[in-house]
């Protein structure tokens, strides 16, 4: 009952005048739990203050101090590359118009003073010309200047043209080192270019070239073989040797040949038929037939193989049959009678009508007629195995080209050789050869 006075005492504003008498008048617990109170409530109330300023810190010094955030731009790199390409722009154009300022000023220079213009050299003030050497290269006399009067103003060519080279004889010669060069028109006189067509021709003489192998082959030796010789692809691997010791730049070139096997030698002899040769620029193609043959490494015709034979299993088959046959043929005999005529004649006849003799007679007959046809059969087989030669690939050979062709120079898949003098002409056109010196000796 008293706590519940005293309650009410405090909760009476009037009873109490001043804070003082109101917690004097509290009972003792209820000042306690005040007490406590109110220090909790200021223990909190320093707590809130201090995490409150300590959060304000950080803001106020990125207030004074922002950070700044740099960003890449996307279109950083098109941007540079645009500049730069404006700068090189305004450079160029800069030195463009000083350029023109520059032609502008010696032609307002010349046409004030035409008298700068370089007069040409008296004739008597002209010094001779040396005589070349039979070696030396010519090169021909620039044209004079035309002689323009003091009131003409400039003339039309300022600079001097220089004509074109004189050509040299077909014949001439020259060293460049060790080598003699020499320059030959090969083209035959009936094959030269004509008003309305010009055709590009060389003419390749009886030669030889080393070169590769590039398929191997299983030559058939039989008769039939002949007729249906098998073909080989080769490619020139060196400089092809002309007569007097010339040579000819086919290296590169396909050579396409047909051959057949021949048991006595035991070697495949080969014919060459079609020479190719394409430009690099691809602008002229040489398809020309030839004829020649194939040497060996040993310097024999015929290129040397290794004979196989595989028709040994046919050919037993075939004995095989026959002796099956002939045992057939045996069986049925036996069951037949003989009887000789006057005449001298043996004739056979079946007259039994017992019923095992006409089994084995018709058993014998049935294999007799089977093993025949049979026999026949794996004949034909072994003739179609019959020893062949074969050849590997990558094997080092010389072709012999043994008659001179001319070799029609196809321009941009063209048949003919029609073209403008203006076209780019075939390395064939022209073809320069190499002369050896004396004691060098022709490569093989």
């Amino acid at each position: 009952m008293k706590e519940f006075n005293n309650a009410d005492q405090i909760k009476d504003p009037g009873r109490a005048g001043t804070l003082k008498a109101r917690f004097a008048a509290l009972h003792p617990d209820t000042k306690r739990k005040a007490a406590t109170g109110v220090i909790i409530a200021g223990l909190m109330s320093l707590f809130v203050v201090g995490y409150y300023l300590k959060r304000q810190e950080p803001v106020e010094e990125s207030a004074e101090a922002p950070v700044e955030e740099v960003r890449m731009d996307q279109n950083v790199l098109e941007k540079s590359l645009y500049a730069k390409t404006e700068k090189l722009l305004v450079a160029q154009k800069k030195e463009t118009e000083a350029l023109k300022k520059a032609i502008k000023a010696i032609r307002y220079t010349l046409e004030q003073n035409p008298q700068i213009v370089q007069v040409p050299v008296p004739e008597k003030e002209v010094p001779k010309e040396p005589t070349p050497k039979e070696n030396d290269i010519a090169i021909p006399e620039p044209p004079p200047m035309e002689n323009k009067a003091a009131g003409d103003g400039v003339p039309k060519n300022l600079f001097n043209t220089i004509a074109p080279p004189v050509p040299r004889d077909a014949g001439a010669a020259r060293f460049v080192g060790g080598i003699e060069m020499i320059q030959v028109d090969l083209a035959r006189p009936d094959e030269k270019t004509t008003a309305g067509n010009k055709k590009k021709q060389i003419y390749l003489p009886p030669s030889f070239m080393a070169a590769t192998l590039l398929s191997g082959v299983a030559a058939p030796t039989t008769n039939a073989a002949k007729a249906n010789p098998l073909p080989l692809l080769f490619r020139v691997k060196d400089l092809a040797v002309l007569p007097n010791k010339v040579k000819a730049n086919l290296k590169g070139c396909f050579v396409i040949g047909s051959g057949i096997g021949n048991l006595a030698d035991e070697r495949v002899h080969i014919r060459l038929t079609t020479l190719s040769c394409v430009a690099k620029n691809g602008d002229a193609v040489i398809d020309q037939e030839v004829k020649g043959f194939v040497v060996d490494e040993d310097g024999k015709v015929g290129l040397k193989g290794r004979v196989v034979a595989k028709m040994g299993v046919h050919i037993a088959r075939t004995a095989l049959a026959g002796f099956i046959g002939g045992m057939g043929e045996a069986l049925g005999d036996s069951t037949r009678t003989n009887t000789l005529s006057a005449l001298g004649q043996t004739q056979s006849t079946f007259t039994s009508t017992d019923a095992e003799n006409i089994a084995k007679a018709g058993l014998g007959e049935g294999i007799s007629s089977a093993t025949k046809e049979l026999q026949k059969f794996y004949l034909q087989l072994a003739e179609q195995t019959l020893p062949v030669i074969e050849i590997g690939s990558t094997k080092d050979v010389t072709l012999v080209v043994s008659e001179g062709a001319g070799l029609n120079i196809m321009e941009k898949g063209q048949n003919d050789a029609a073209k403008n003098d203006d076209a780019p002409v075939h390395p064939f056109a022209g073809l320069p050869f190499m002369r050896m010196p004396i004691g060098v000796q022709p490569v093989r």
